[in-house]
């Protein structure tokens, strides 16, 4: 299975670090690159928290409707389950930054591979683009 999966629609790679089924589902560890004006939109998830670490260049969170924080390289904020969030990208340059899930989520995983697919392979109409930012 390919490591590395590319998302055309909202600008953005993902690179499986190290899965639930390699964890033990412990974790599921990702990490993203993400091009300016990327992002996604605002969703919550319901079993796991999910922590972004910026890694290089700044990294934009939306927590609920209306807080913005903005992660330096190095810094890492967890959201937790049921918590409503989004990621962007802040900045003119093609940014790094990590996410582990905890506990690991195959079916989160699985998501990412079937989404970034459609999206790579234009099966996802431009209208759907409207799901992504």
């Amino acid at each position: 299975m390919k490591r590395t999966i590319e998302n055309p629609i909202i600008k953005d790679t993902a690179t499986f670090l190290q899965t639930a089924e390699e964890s033990g589902g412990k974790i599921s560890d990702i990490e993203f690159t993400l091009m300016p004006e990327g992002g996604n939109p605002l969703h919550y998830h319901k079993t796991y928290s999910e922590t972004f670490t910026a890694i290089d260049g700044e990294l934009g969170l939306k927590l609920g409707k209306k807080v913005t924080k903005i992660l330096k390289p190095g810094e890492s904020y967890t959201v937790e389950p049921m918590s409503l969030h989004s990621f962007f990208n802040p900045t003119d340059k093609e940014i790094k930054f990590n996410i582990k899930i905890k506990p690991g989520h195959t079916g989160f995983e699985n998501s990412l591979r079937i989404l970034y697919g459609m999206a790579a392979d234009g099966s996802l109409s431009k209208n759907l683009r409207l799901f992504f930012s």
